[in-house]
Parts: C-alpha cells; sequence; structure tokens
C-alpha cells in the first residue's frame, strides 16, 4: 500500500510538472507574439468634428474605442484625431451634460457627430401623490428639489432650507435655534384657518414639529402648488403639499459615508445707529414742546433726568435720577438693588451711570455663533433587500446669546423581497432635541425691547448687576437680562415617525401597497422666571415656573391600488385608487407654581415650590377617512389627460357638513414634440398645460361643531338707555 501511494503521488507530480511546462510555453508564446511591432495590425487614422445641437463645437468630448481603453478627447475647435483598427469599431463619445452616443465606423476616415443635450430633470421619476410620475407626464404645477441642494444651507429644519428654491413659496421664520418655520406656497389660503402647507414625509402626513426631522436624511423634495395636483389630498391640501422622500438603500455593495461641518453664523443685516444720550434729551424736549409737555410758568419741559432748562441737560446717573458727578449718593456705600430695602430710594440706590455714547444693544445682544452638524450612514443591498441607517448631530448656538439647539437623529429604512412579487419595507426615525429659545418677533421678545430700552441706559449698573429702569420718565426692560435669565429654560422633545408597508404585484401591471404610519412627538417645556429687580416700579414677588408637557399621536392608514398598461406604443394609462384614514390624538397639562426657598437651578422643580398659582390640561382627538381615485391618459407621450377625484369625511365638521368631494382635471400639449417643431433646437421642452380642481381646508378647533352660545348679563349689554355698558333690568 505504501508503494502505491508512492507512485500515485510520483504520477500527481509528474502532471504538475507537465502542465506548468506548458503553461510557461504558453507564456512565452504570448510574450513574444505581444512584443512584435504594432504594423502587424494594421492602424488607420479617423478624424472628425464634435459639435453642440446649435452647431457649435464641443471642447474636451470623450472618444474611447468601445471594448478598449484607448482614447482622445477633443480640441478647442471640437476636432479629433485617433488611430483606429482597419477593422469595423464602434467609437463611444461622452460628454457632461450630453447624453452618451455611440457611433459604428466602417471604412469612414471621417466621421462628425452632433450630440444631444441630455434634459435628466425632465426624465426624472418624482412622488406625486401616493405615486410617481415622470416628469414629463406632469399636467400641474410641480417644483422639485434635491436634497444634495439643501444640505448646503446650514439650517435646523429642511423648511427652513427651502427659501428660494422654488417658485412661488416663502419661507420666514422667528430666526432663534430650533424656532418656528411659516412655509406659505402661493400666498395664504385662510384668514381664520390654518395657512401652513401639508408635509407628506415617506407617506406619512404631518403638520409640525420639521426641526426633530434630520434634512440630511432626505432624498428630494416635491411641491405640489395647484390644485389639479394637490387636490388628491382633498380636505388637508388648501395650503399645497409637500412631499419629502428620505434616502433608500440601493443593490450594489455596502457604502460608509461620513458628512461633517463646522461653522461660524452672523447676523446679515447691518445693526443701526444708537442716540448719544444728549441726542435722546434734545429729541425728548422737542417732543414734550410739540406736545404742550411744558412748565407754566417757564415754557419749558420738566424731566427729573434732564431737568427743566430750556435744553435738556444730561446728568452723569440715571440711578439716582440726575445725580452729577460727587453726588454722595453716589458712593458705592449706598448701592442696593433690593427694592424690599426700608432705606430703598431713600439713601440706598441702585446707581446706575448714563452711558453718554449710547449703548450698542445690538452687540451687547448678538454675537458669531458656531454651528456643527456630523451625519454617518450606511447604505447598501442586494437582490434580496435593500437598507440606509444614519445616525446625525446638529448642535447650532444662536446669534443671540444665550440661545442654542442641538438635535440627535437616527433612522432605518429597509426593504425587503419576500418572494418575487412580495415586498415589505419599513422607514423610520427617532430623534430627540433640546433647545434653549425665545420668539424674536414677539411684542415682547428681546429685539423688541430694543426699541423699548432709552439708548443711554448701560447694560450693567456700577455693581455689575443688570441696570434698571426706575424712573418713571424711562421706560422698557434690559433685554440682556431677559436673556441671561431665560438660558436655563429648556424645551426638550422626542419624536417617533416613520411607516411600515406592503406591496403585492398581483398582475404584471398592477400593485398594491398598504401602509401603517405613525407620527409621535413628545415635548417639554420648563420655564422659570425670577423677580426682574431693576425694573421701574415692579412690586415685589416670589419666583415661579411654569412646566408644560404636551403628547400627540398620529396614526394613518394607507391602502392603494395601482395599474399602469401600456395599450401600444401610442397609448398609456394609469388608474390608483385608494382609502386612508387618519387618527390624531392630544395631550396637554401644565402647572405653575411660586414660592421658592431658593432660586439656584438645582432647585427649579414643582416639588420645590408650595404654592400652586395655575393648573390646566387639554386634550383633542380628530379624525379623516378618505376615499380617492386618479386616472391617467397619454398619447404619443404628446397629449396627456388627468382626472383625480377624492372624498373626504372630517371629524372637524358637523355631521350634516362632514363630507367633502374634491375633484381635479388637467390637460398638457407637448408642444415641443411636434414635427413642425423639430427645427427649434434652442427649445428642449415645451408644454402647454391647464387645470382646474377643488381643494380644501380642515385646520379648525377639532371641537369646532359643538361650540355653543352663551349670554351673560355682566358682559352682554344693550344700548336701550344710551350706555353700552350697562344691561337694563328685566333683560337677561
Amino acid at each position: 500500500m505504501q508503494t502505491n501511494h508512492k507512485k500515485i503521488l510520483l504520477h500527481r507530480l509528474g502532471c504538475i510538472l507537465l502542465m506548468g511546462c506548458f503553461l510557461l510555453k504558453g507564456s512565452l508564446a504570448y510574450s513574444n507574439w505581444a512584443g512584435r511591432p504594432d504594423h502587424i495590425f494594421q492602424q488607420r487614422t479617423l478624424s472628425g468634428k464634435v459639435t453642440d445641437d446649435q452647431g457649435q463645437p464641443l471642447a474636451g468630448v470623450s472618444i474611447l474605442i468601445k471594448g478598449n481603453s484607448s482614447g482622445v478627447s477633443t480640441g478647442q475647435d471640437g476636432s479629433f484625431e485617433i488611430a483606429v483598427p482597419s477593422k469595423n469599431v464602434t467609437l463611444t463619445f461622452s460628454f457632461v451634460g450630453y447624453a452618451t452616443q455611440e457611433l459604428a465606423v466602417g471604412n469612414q476616415s471621417v466621421v462628425n457627430i452632433r450630440m444631444t443635450a441630455e434634459n435628466k430633470a425632465l426624465n426624472e421619476v418624482i412622488v406625486t401623490g401616493y405615486s410617481s410620475q415622470s416628469r414629463r407626464d406632469i399636467v400641474g404645477a410641480v417644483s422639485s428639489v434635491q436634497g444634495k441642494d439643501l444640505v448646503s444651507v446650514a439650517a435646523t429644519s429642511f423648511a427652513q432650507q427651502l427659501q428660494g428654491r422654488a417658485p412661488g413659496v416663502q419661507v420666514g421664520n422667528d430666526n432663534s435655534p430650533g424656532g418656528g418655520v411659516a412655509v406659505r406656497i402661493r400666498g395664504i389660503g385662510s384668514i381664520t384657518g390654518g395657512n401652513d402647507p401639508l408635509y407628506i414625509i415617506d407617506g406619512v402626513p404631518t403638520q409640525g414639529g420639521l426641526n426633530q426631522l434630520n434634512p440630511n436624511d432626505i432624498e428630494n423634495i416635491q411641491i405640489l402648488k395647484d390644485a389639479s395636483t394637490a387636490s388628491i389630498y382633498g380636505a388637508r391640501a388648501n395650503n399645497g403639499v409637500v412631499i419629502v422622500t428620505t434616502k433608500k438603500g440601493k443593490s450594489g455593495e455596502t457604502k460608509i459615508s461620513l458628512d461633517a461641518y463646522t461653522g461660524i453664523q452672523n447676523a446679515a443685516s447691518k445693526a443701526p445707529g444708537f442716540l448719544t444720550a444728549q441726542q435722546y434729551g434734545d429729541i425728548y424736549w422737542t417732543a414734550s414742546r410739540n406736545a404742550g409737555l411744558v412748565d407754566p410758568v417757564t415754557g419749558n419741559p420738566v424731566s427729573s433726568i434732564f431737568g427743566n432748562g430750556p435744553t435738556a441737560v444730561v446728568p452723569d446717573y440715571m440711578i439716582p435720577v440726575g445725580a452729577k458727578e460727587g453726588d454722595p449718593n453716589t458712593d458705592i456705600s449706598h448701592y442696593s438693588k433690593d427694592p424690599l430695602d426700608p432705606e430703598y430710594g431713600i439713601s440706598k440706590f441702585q446707581i446706575t451711570k448714563v452711558n453718554k455714547q449710547g449703548t450698542d444693544w445690538y452687540n451687547a445682544l448678538l454675537k458669531s455663533s458656531p454651528v456643527t452638524n456630523i451625519n454617518m450612514s450606511v447604505t447598501g443591498g442586494n437582490d434580496k433587500g435593500r437598507y440606509a441607517l444614519s445616525a446625525g448631530y446638529f448642535d447650532q448656538e444662536g446669534i443671540l446669546k444665550f440661545t442654542n439647539f442641538k438635535r440627535y437623529s437616527i433612522r432605518m429604512n429597509t426593504e425587503f423581497n419576500v418572494k418575487k412579487a412580495i415586498r415589505i419595507g419599513e422607514n423610520f426615525q427617532f430623534s430627540y432635541t433640546d433647545g434653549v429659545n425665545t420668539v424674536l418677533r414677539n411684542a415682547d421678545g428681546p429685539m423688541t425691547k430694543i426699541y423699548q430700552i432709552p439708548a443711554f441706559q448701560p447694560v450693567f449698573d456700577i455693581a455689575g448687576n443688570y441696570s434698571g429702569t426706575r424712573d418713571k420718565q424711562v421706560g422698557g426692560e434690559n433685554p440682556y437680562a431677559f436673556l441671561e435669565r431665560n438660558k436655563d429654560n429648556h424645551n426638550t422633545a422626542t419624536r417617533a415617525f416613520g411607516n411600515i408597508y406592503m406591496e403585492v404585484d398581483f398582475l404584471k401591471n398592477l400593485t398594491g401597497k398598504t401602509s401603517v404610519g405613525l407620527d409621535y412627538l413628545s415635548s417639554n417645556l420648563s420655564n422659570f422666571r425670577s423677580f426682574p429687580y431693576e425694573n421701574y416700579l415692579a412690586q415685589p414677588q416670589a419666583a415661579t415656573l411654569n412646566v408644560t408637557n404636551s403628547n400627540t399621536l398620529g396614526l394613518t392608514w394607507t391602502n392603494t391600488l395601482n395599474y399602469t398598461k401600456n395599450i401600444t406604443d401610442d397609448h398609456k394609462i394609469t388608474v390608483l385608487v385608494g382609502t386612508e384614514a387618519v387618527k390624531l390624538k392630544g395631550t396637554n397639562f401644565g402647572t405653575t407654581k411660586q414660592g421658592f426657598a431658593f432660586e439656584d437651578i438645582d432647585y427649579r422643580y414643582l416639588d420645590a415650590a408650595n404654592t400652586v398659582t395655575n393648573s390646566n390640561g387639554t386634550a383633542s382627538a380628530s379624525s379623516l377617512f378618505s376615499l380617492f381615485g386618479k386616472a391617467d391618459y397619454s398619447y404619443k407621450d404628446r397629449y396627456i389627460l388627468s382626472a383625480t377625484i377624492r372624498r373626504d369625511a372630517s371629524s372637524r365638521f358637523a355631521e350634516a357638513y362632514r363630507w367633502g368631494t374634491f375633484p381635479a382635471f388637467g390637460a398638457a400639449w407637448r408642444i415641443s414634440d411636434e414635427n413642425f417643431m423639430k427645427g427649434a433646437r434652442f427649445i428642449n421642452e415645451l408644454k402647454l398645460r391647464a387645470g382646474w380642481g377643488k381643494t380644501g381646508n380642515q385646520e379648525i378647533d377639532p371641537y369646532n361643531p359643538y361650540g355653543t352660545y352663551g349670554t351673560s348679563v355682566g358682559t352682554s349689554s344693550y344700548d336701550i338707555n344710551g350706555s353700552s355698558n350697562s344691561v337694563v333690568a328685566g333683560f337677561d
């Protein structure tokens, strides 16, 4: 047995050596053949010129021999020369922005080619409400914005990033980090109802909390601006519809991406100039004279700060009122900011100097604000499933001091092929936000206070505390103090948003889809207000803490059937039918307490206070049920008709008015495809379209149909005796 094993081993070694010799011989033969002169292959030179649709030369066009890496580029005049084998070859012409073309070259020696501009936007497939369409087939007003264009702007929400990127869309915000955003599509749609558009994110409707969604997860946005396209959403479409599609995984190798940036933001507008103390006094004097507010004896205005002379005299101190340098009451030993001090206003004062040059309140409140955005994503898939996972961190400090916003987010989008005709998937995002902000446009906001407070008032008094307005002729509240006291009042929110779905191809052209969507938001606001000791005539009062908690839950169940059929090469029809049910629930609870033993941040909890001053809670619920359908017809990809109808039943209306019907029609004629337009090469797309439709607005109080009328003797008066503020006995 041992001998046989040796024979077998020797036999195998012999075979291996023989094969090695054969391969070596073949390799040498190939090497010798490859090293022979090129004239073994007969070649020839091919020349030509590449131009665009208008006959203008194209420089830099890449020309390759198909199946070979050999190639050249065109010169400035569009001309080229390339060596090709004598046998028939195919040349590939490619250039950015133009359709790639292939040309089979026979015995030609000169080849001239005209390249056609590639308009990818026209071939783009966009989501237009429960289905997708080619942009070429759209008959209504739809604007598209790509996600890559949005993220070039550092902003908290994608709604802010839409500014200036779509015609007919106006975006306003309160300029605070994480603050509110107002989007208006073609103006306002209601005087008393809501004017915000309907947002559809991966098929799930939402109308708020946009700053909790990560803009970096967005693939594209479609904005439905007219009734012919938006009516598919019926009673919610009066203010337009914004459809957001997030990034999905694609079959192929796993890709890991990291996108991070940090930068500095500054206020864009130039700060206005502020008056000096003397300018303020002169204007005050002029205003007093014009209003007749003068001393009847001297004829001069009278001011506790500027005196009573013929002109305003600026003192050295605001407090004590009108004091000059050297006044013993301005010594630090007479300083007190406690209005409960029995000597306050007599021998104790919150001593404050006049800023004779004027205080630049803009520079006092504004600053350069850093912003950081970090996003990481993992995408990939195969023929059985696809996935897109991402995590994001966003940190923005406000240009207004003591304001900031942070967001942490995770997104998971997956889809799996259960069988050849069945797909299941989900799109979910979880986020947590934490912000300190104040409404800048509010009448009581810090930017308004800048114009209410006199320019000669400094930010701080001589002891480094907030300067006050204790003189009755000086109004306003110190805006710096307002902001600094607000810096620990956080607004936090936790959100879960997304859907799970299943698609089934019942037939070759018939696809059904069912989707269940979730939108859950829980937010908490803690608002602590200490007593502003520096304000004029402010009565001492205990610090207050208001804590508000709100929870909203939205559930959406959508079912659709989509049928697409190319009857012939010239006729194409698409039919969509579906149902949708939406349920919204919300609760809100708030409590205000006072009586804190300490105002330190570690004691700012409801349990640390002893008196409840206010407590309230509310709840709301509403529902919407819908039936809808849509049909599109195209003839020769040139003449397009579209019809839509939706029936909505909303609980926000009385039973007799609960149902509404929202039809729409549209037509389009692609003139650029007509034979008589073939010579107009300067026109890529020319389409005439017309549409008509109806939309509704259900953004009213959920309990609007249950409102009642009431009477009150004390407030319901009738002018019988010539008085509009009294009630005549016997009339109730």
